[in-house]
């Protein structure tokens, strides 16, 4: 499967899906709860999906850019 292309702003994540050719939604106004698993993955809870688990050396970055959107 590899890598996908993961596209954070300040209202979301935008993941993109390669076997289904398009980018599905994560916006922070649903996102529940957000914890780290492990050094270099975060899972983040909604309330309509599974969760979502990114790993990867770009996660520790992500969580302080995420706790930032989250904060304003």
């Amino acid at each position: 499967m590899g890598f996908p292309r993961v596209v954070l702003t300040n209202q979301r994540f935008l993941i993109y899906v390669q076997d289904r050719y398009e980018w599905l939604s994560f916006w922070h106004s649903a996102l529940q709860e957000y914890r780290q698993r492990g050094d270099f993955a975060l899972e983040m809870l909604y309330p309509d999906c599974a969760p979502v688990l990114l790993r990867g050396p770009m996660v520790p970055w992500v969580s302080v850019a995420l706790a930032s959107c989250l904060g304003n």
